[in-house]
């Protein structure tokens, strides 16, 4: 925008707020049913496109198994007939389709369940501009293992394990690791220190609103 002569005093970022900052009590893994009830060791939040890595995961998941035996699996978002039959097919073809729950579309209030189950917040995304996933799942007490993109160190520091794109074999050991909880102190202390610096969506729209009525 600068460069396209954009006055920069009236340039503004303004970045996206979270919904609550308090987390909420994690309660472990259980088993009730084959729902979004049950409990997950990792989960993946997004649509289910390419540019998600959704693709990526089956490879993933069963490099993790073969270290994690039991280690399950829920993947939730929108994916068409289609996809949904390709990725399934991914699955088996990698021999974990018994280990992933592929769960489609779940309400927000029905995912609070897995994102209070799960071990780790998994997310193999190519293409972000910010990664609000990311910041729902540290918010929610998740570790987070991501591809190493540029926005990520920007926006999250050191809060995501960052894995080198496309090495199928780090991701799957950071994923392992976080499992064991070999890092979980040191995590539990950068990550503290990156919610004091987050706001809620009321703080954004105070701070949003400002600008606007200064504009004037």
């Amino acid at each position: 925008m600068i460069a396209r002569r954009l006055p920069e005093p009236r340039i503004s970022v303004s970045y996206p707020g979270l919904k609550s900052l308090s987390v909420p009590e994690r309660r472990g893994r259980c088993y009730t049913s084959p729902t979004v009830d049950r409990g997950f060791d990792a989960l993946f939040v997004a649509r289910f496109h390419r540019s998600k890595g959704v693709f990526d995961l089956p490879l993933i998941w069963a490099a993790v198994v073969e270290r994690v035996p039991h280690a399950r699996l829920a993947m939730v978002g929108y994916c068409d007939d289609s996809r949904l039959r390709e990725l399934e097919a991914e699955c088996e073809r990698h021999g974990v389709r018994s280990a992933v729950d592929i769960l489609g579309f779940v309400s927000p209030d029905d995912l609070e369940g897995p994102y209070t189950t799960a071990r780790v917040f998994v997310f193999p995304s190519h293409e972000e501009g910010y990664g609000m996933a990311i910041s729902d799942a540290l918010c929610r007490g998740l570790p987070v293992v991501a591809w190493d993109l540029p926005t990520y160190r920007e926006h999250f520091s050191d809060c995501v394990v960052q894995v080198p794109e496309d090495d199928i074999t780090a991701f799957a050991e950071a994923i392992v690791c976080e499992l064991q909880g070999e890092k979980a102190k040191d995590w539990e202390t950068k990550r503290a220190s990156w919610l004091t610096y987050q706001r809620t969506w009321e703080e954004v729209a105070d701070q949003e609103w400002a600008l606007t009525v200064g504009s004037f």
